[in-house]
């Protein structure tokens, strides 16, 4: 029976009892809704339009967490993105090697440069070459959002692998939260995932294989050195979330030596 007398909540209020101001704080309540809080109630009214405010407090919600480690992975993926335009595009002019006597090479940038200067394909050729200094500049860019984002992690695995660590956590606050298990094996989900199912053996590293030097050592020998890089990796990941600074070049200088005594 007490069921029937309590009024029922709704998304614009409780009962036809409105919030205060939800046209104008909707934000601000709808904040308050997530965190399990009522907001201040203000009589009756007509309710506003329920997709408009959610569309606009989307757009709130997107810009409050698009912050700077998220916009580098952007930057990131754009850079990813022009190594498949350049390797398609570059698979389509290797038809004109032959008729004008080009050179092919491995490098795509360099085979465009060859053709930039010919009639005829000068301009096909041209477009290939602005491509590749438009991915370099999207290097550069990385490497300094790298260096800025994450000052103490990339002095110890170097902007590149530095930056692929933080799109495959998704986020500087996911990767400084990661225990370095889960740190070590970054890269190597659907890898592990498939060993687990088929009972196999399960990988031992993922992008923790790009730093220098760890390819040269046997197989045995990478899973333990890699796992000493990820529980430094969540050191480094740490500070640079707090905005402090540790002595990763000491971290550094000690894996690398490991490296070199694991060879002998």
């Amino acid at each position: 029976m007490w069921r029937q007398n309590m009024e029922k909540a709704m998304w614009y209020g409780i009962g036809k009892r409105m919030y205060k101001d939800l046209d104008s704080r909707y934000i601000e309540i709808f904040e308050m809704l997530r965190m399990g809080r009522t907001p201040e109630l203000d009589g009756e009214g007509k309710k506003p339009d329920l997709r408009s405010l959610l569309i606009e407090y989307g757009n709130y919600r997107i810009k409050q967490e698009f912050t700077e480690d998220q916009a580098a992975i952007k930057v990131a993926a754009v850079r990813e993105e022009m190594d498949q335009l350049i390797n398609k595009y570059y698979e389509k002019c290797l038809a004109f090697a032959i008729p004008f006597d080009l050179k092919v090479t491995s490098d795509p940038c360099a085979y465009f440069r060859q053709g930039s200067t010919i009639d005829g394909i000068s301009e096909l050729f041209s477009y290939g070459s602005k491509m590749c200094d438009f991915r370099g500049q999207l290097d550069e860019r990385v490497k300094e959002m790298a260096r800025q984002i994450l000052p103490n992690t990339t002095a110890l695995v170097g902007e590149r692998l530095a930056m692929d660590l933080l799109v495959h956590a998704h986020g500087l606050k996911r990767l400084a939260y990661m225990p370095s298990s889960s740190i070590q094996m970054l890269g190597a989900e659907r890898a592990l995932f498939t060993a687990i199912q088929k009972r196999g053996n399960t990988p031992k590293y993922g992008v923790l294989f790009k730093y220098p030097k760890l390819s040269t050592l046997r197989p045995r020998q990478r899973g333990k050195i890699a796992r000493i890089i990820a529980n430094k990796v969540a050191i480094t990941a740490r500070a640079d979330l707090l905005g402090t600074k540790v002595d990763a070049e000491s971290f550094r200088e000690k894996i690398d030596n490991m490296i070199k005594s694991s060879k002998k």
